[in-house]
């Protein structure tokens, strides 16, 4: 009886100090948020998504050269990352010198390939007319034509003038494309997803349902194990002692 007591002490001793060492920790982590920059951090996976009832909305990205654009809640993405621009239609891209052009209702904001705004054009200020649709010239150069049904292209002076040429519009696209899924995914969900969210829902035992509440039930009852066994065996032992 006493080396059984011993051997089931020991197995159930290992498996509930595992479980015990994750709720300590995960508790520790959760006192202090701040401290170690749960609220900052996101871990939207694609599994996550997916267990939150989450998923991504309908887009519709247009291409800049090596790059994808497009929009969400008045924001513009850039490869799947959010940027400080405001946008909320996209009306055609270009991509000119390793410079992002992109038609931002009706106005022009042109961007670094990093995604930092390099400078913002308005119609009646920089613009001769308000921008209906961005596209490139045959030679690359970007173009667009305006409401007023005349077309502009962009001078190696920095100025806008009236061409002849056709406009040749970027490709659009619908489906996403699987590597920017993971950007995606942490720029629309980063904040519901923090990594304070996860821990907690862990550290609850509501994350993985049945299955999770079940293997902290069976933490508690290998602790009254241990704590019923080790005092019979501390005992049994003090008796046998000459």
């Amino acid at each position: 009886m006493r080396r059984w007591l011993l051997r089931t002490h020991h197995v159930l001793g290992s498996f509930a100090a595992i479980l015990l060492l994750f709720y300590a920790l995960s508790g520790l982590l959760l006192n202090h948020p701040d401290s170690f920059g749960l609220n900052q951090r996101s871990w939207a996976t694609e599994s996550l998504v997916r267990h939150y009832g989450l998923d991504l909305p309908p887009l519709h990205f247009w291409q800049a050269g090596p790059h994808w654009l497009t929009t969400h809640q008045n924001q513009l993405l850039l490869d799947g990352r959010q940027t400080e621009i405001a946008c909320g239609q996209l009306g055609g891209t270009a991509y000119w010198q390793q410079r992002i052009w992109v038609n931002c209702d009706g106005m022009l904001q042109q961007l670094r390939e990093d995604g930092q705004l390099q400078q913002s054009l308005y119609p009646g200020e920089e613009l001769p007319d308000e921008v209906r649709l961005l596209g490139q010239l045959p030679d690359g150069r970007p173009a667009w034509d305006g409401s007023g049904g005349q077309r502009y292209g962009w001078r190696e002076d920095g100025q806008w003038s009236t061409v002849q040429a056709d406009l040749h519009l970027s490709k659009v696209r619908e489906d996403i494309d699987p590597d920017l899924r993971p950007a995606l995914l942490h720029s629309l969900f980063g904040r519901e997803i923090s990594a304070r969210r996860v821990l907690s829902d862990l550290h609850a035992g509501s994350f993985f349902g049945t299955a999770n509440k079940l293997m902290g039930d069976a933490a508690a009852l290998a602790l009254l194990y241990l704590a019923s066994s080790g005092f019979y065996l501390f005992f049994s032992r003090r008796r046998r002692r000459p």
